[in-house]
């Protein structure tokens, strides 16, 4: 899961985190715990919208609405070059 999407990431800042995440998920702490501690990497409404999945037990849907809105995002700004 979270350790496979580190090993594929192309960003060093963005491993370090999500192998962070994958050791902290594995001792039953919540993503949204350390999505907040690091706001340059993930801004306040990406852990809040994470902590509302991990609450409300629809984390995948939750990740899938980031992924689509982080593509809305890219396919903006490639518009705009």
């Amino acid at each position: 899961g979270v350790n496979l999407v580190s090993a594929t990431m192309g960003n060093a800042a963005y491993q370090k985190v999500f192998r962070q995440i994958a050791e902290h998920v594995e001792r039953g702490d919540k993503i949204s715990a350390i999505t907040e501690k690091d706001p340059l990497l993930f801004p306040d409404v990406v852990s809040q919208i994470i902590a509302v999945g991990e609450m409300s037990g629809n984390l995948s849907s939750s990740m899938l609405f980031l992924a689509e809105l982080h593509d809305d995002e890219l396919n903006n700004l490639t518009k705009n070059l």
